[in-house]
């Protein structure tokens, strides 16, 4: 059952559409037309700052109140007036591969030393190869 939804949370799909979420619970879509049009409507009483308490004066209202806000919980604040941007999403592994005649060698970096391998995450070699002989210490990626 967890590992199931927290898959499921963990999706592309929840990641791509999560700024839809946080505008109906956080932001613009949480009042006013923008609700409306989203279903996103709820009781007077759950909005924050809808009743002021303290200017209610008849106990049985003031108590009801009180407990209508307690039993159903309060809408947050609104705290983005605007759109909330998308989450953006890494492109896929291994796309720089589909392709491999657009991969070019590019200098990184001009070393005063000998240079004959780079580990990357301790376990994987990179192929190098010196520039011209004039500047035997570059490294260049192929």
């Amino acid at each position: 059952f967890i590992r199931l939804h927290r898959h499921a949370l963990e999706s592309e799909y929840v990641s791509a559409h999560l700024h839809e979420w946080i505008d109906l619970i956080f932001g613009w879509k949480q009042q006013g037309d923008a609700a409306v049009q989203a279903l996103n409507i709820f009781y007077y009483l759950t909005y924050a700052g809808a009743v002021d308490i303290d200017k209610i004066d008849e106990p049985l209202l003031r108590r009801a109140i009180i407990e209508q806000i307690r039993s159903f919980g309060q809408t947050p604040a609104c705290l983005f007036p605007k759109p909330h941007p998308p989450r953006l999403l890494p492109s896929p592994i291994g796309t720089i591969y589909s392709n491999p005649q657009q991969l070019q060698s590019k200098l990184l970096y001009t070393y005063t030393y000998p240079v004959h391998k780079i580990y990357y995450h301790t376990t994987t070699v990179l192929p190098l190869r010196t520039s011209t002989p004039s500047n035997p210490s570059s490294v260049i990626f192929s």
